[in-house]
């Protein structure tokens, strides 16, 4: 039954093609699958890589889908719509088709019986976010803990204790969600390690504690004869699943791993391989459109640029590590970082050639009104140039006048000085003749008497 051999193809990819962490083993795997199905169930006909979630539909049975990748992408952004709608805090996420696989691979986790999940890799590769939707499109409550720099066990205790009661005493299927950053001591994987396997932790609740549990699961469900502790701890491990999302690189993955085989071996294991060019192109086609940076046509060119920038650097990344055993880390924030940089060296300059086209404009602006003041004073000057040149002829023809006024002056005025010395000679005469005068008459005088 061909249906059947769909089935287990997509189950092999799920249980070991997802924990390869190398394209080239994933390949190969994928490769042997292939020959696998022609040669053990006699079928050469290639199928394409079948698909199986419970969101496609929205049906929430995980079954086959037979809808397009286009179809289910439109269906999975529709629930984003509707989470970021809902949700206090909504996400600023793009979803492609490396983005939907990792959901269906999330939803198969979280519809399985005390399915908990690894999620694997590096920083801003989307984990926690497409965590947190797929438990959305679950219809799961999703549990997190707040870190602080005095968060010790008590602490993580009394956020284990709301954890177990929101599992078991509210019967609310959740999804606790925890990153490596969150991690502060080994008794946070202990605990962890214990409710993976045994789905509880020991000597977690004081005697008190358990009592006023079961007191309130009586009163809630109208409990008789049925164990409402055994109730709590059924309904812990049916409607935990825990999520764990880690990075690779370092060597706390390694020890955590190696510290508690509980979290290789009760989980189920995605990787997050680095993004292919589809989903750079995406995301980064997502990111150019709240900017104002030009055309569609240039945005898309400036991606494509982007696009090759950071798989030039990856592929310089893998060569650096194979030649010198050294690890640089080539993830999807610093794909952000550039998208980030360019756009903002590119609305600088917009800003500087707004200010150089502003001045020019200004400047432009100002030729012209000087042009047209020029002119006026232009125009003004050819009317006025007839008329000076005749005031200068006037003036000319008023000098001429002068000059011969001034010659005659000149004369009368010799003249006038000549009878002036003449008169000012007669006038000293008189002046000598009248003192003779007096001086005889003063002489006269006593013979008068």
């Amino acid at each position: 039954d061909e249906q059947f051999v769909r089935l287990w193809y997509h189950e092999m990819m799920r249980e070991f093609n997802d924990r390869f962490n190398q394209a080239q083993d994933r390949n190969w795997f994928e490769e042997t699958l292939k020959k696998s199905v022609n040669s053990d169930f006699n079928i050469t006909t290639e199928f394409p890589l079948p698909k199986f979630n419970d969101f496609a539909d929205r049906s929430g049975n995980y079954k086959e889908c037979s809808m397009t990748d286009a179809e289910i992408l439109k269906v999975c952004n529709d629930v984003l719509e509707d989470h970021n709608r809902e949700a206090a805090k909504p996400l600023d996420i793009v979803l492609f088709q490396e983005a939907v696989d990792h959901l269906s691979a999330m939803s198969r986790i979280l519809a399985m019986k005390r399915g908990h999940a690894l999620l694997v890799g590096v920083k801003s590769s989307g984990r926690k976010s497409l965590a947190r939707l797929s438990l959305h499109m679950a219809s799961m409550e999703i549990f997190e803990i707040q870190i602080t720099r005095t968060y010790n066990m008590n602490e993580w205790r009394e956020d284990m204790k709301n954890l177990m009661k929101q599992c078991g005493s509210n019967d609310l299927p959740t999804g606790f969600v925890i990153s490596d950053v969150q991690i502060v001591g080994s008794f946070q994987l202990e605990d962890i390690s214990n409710l993976m396997i045994n789905g509880e932790i020991p000597n977690l609740f004081e005697r008190d504690e358990i009592e006023q549990i079961k007191a309130d699961i009586i009163q809630n469900e109208l409990l008789t004869d049925e164990d409402p502790w055994l109730l709590f701890t059924t309904r812990m491990k049916q409607n935990l699943h825990i999520i764990l999302v880690f990075s690779p690189y370092g060597s706390i993955f390694k020890e955590f791993v190696l510290s508690f085989p509980a979290l290789r071996t009760e989980t189920t294991i995605d990787w997050f391989m680095p993004w292919s060019s589809d989903a750079l192109d995406s995301v980064g086609k997502a990111s150019l459109m709240r900017s104002s940076i030009g055309s569609p046509e240039l945005k898309k060119s400036i991606v494509s640029v982007c696009v090759k920038i950071h798989k030039s650097v990856e592929n310089a990344s893998t060569k650096f590590f194979n030649e010198t055993k050294r690890f640089t880390a080539c993830t999807p924030s610093r794909y952000f970082e550039l998208l980030s940089t360019f756009v903002k060296r590119v609305e600088q300059k917009q800003l500087q050639i707004d200010d150089q086209i502003h001045n020019y404009e200004n400047g432009v602006e100002k030729i012209e009104s000087t042009r047209v003041q020029i002119q006026f004073l232009s125009e003004q000057l050819d009317r006025d140039i007839p008329v000076l040149q005749e005031k200068r002829k006037e003036v000319e023809e008023m000098l001429k006048d002068l000059n011969v006024k001034k010659e005659e002056v000149e004369i009368n005025k010799q003249e006038v000085k000549a009878q002036s010395d003449l008169a000012e000679d007669e006038a000293q005469k008189a002046a000598e003749i009248n003192r003779v005068a007096q001086e005889k008459f003063a002489a006269a005088q006593p013979i008068l008497k």
